[in-house]
């Protein structure tokens, strides 16, 4: 590792990179450039208001190491789903894992629901499930839906 920054410029206002994880430790200054968005259109950020949730996050079981995580580290989510037009249970339970904070999310289905799913969806990924349940084999996937639809 290196010395660090001396000086770190960044716009607008403070990111959450800025607060969390190892770059506070490796900057000695932070200087924030305004570049005229004002507060009224960007609210302020969490980070902002209570500077106590870099150590909120950081001690977490399993998050010793934020700097370092990546989207497995915060687990894969597969959603089964029924058949071609009875999928809107799978997507809202894959929007409601995203939101809870998987950081994979696979929505299983039919080869005949992948336009479906995939028309409605972002941020999830969609693969073609079979009867073997193929799938399952992938070591990273750590929680699983079933039922809806």
């Amino acid at each position: 590792q290196g010395a660090g920054a001396h000086l770190a410029v960044t716009f607008h206002r403070a990111k959450a990179g800025h607060h969390i994880g190892e770059m506070p430790q490796h900057t000695d200054k932070v200087c924030i450039v305004d570049i005229g968005i004002g507060t009224r259109l960007a609210p302020p950020l969490p980070w902002e208001i209570d500077a106590a949730v870099s150590n909120l996050i950081s001690e977490k079981p399993g998050y010793q190491k934020w700097t370092y995580a990546h989207k497995y580290t915060h687990g894969h989510a597969l959603i089964l789903s029924g058949p071609p037009g009875h999928g809107g249970a799978a997507r809202l339970a894959a929007r409601g894992a995203l939101r809870i904070g998987a950081g994979v999310v696979t929505v299983g289905c039919e080869a005949e629901a992948v336009a479906e799913h995939a028309a409605r969806l972002d941020a999830v990924m969609v693969r073609v499930v079979g009867g073997d349940l193929d799938l399952l084999a992938d070591a990273r996937i750590n929680a699983v839906c079933v039922g809806p639809g």
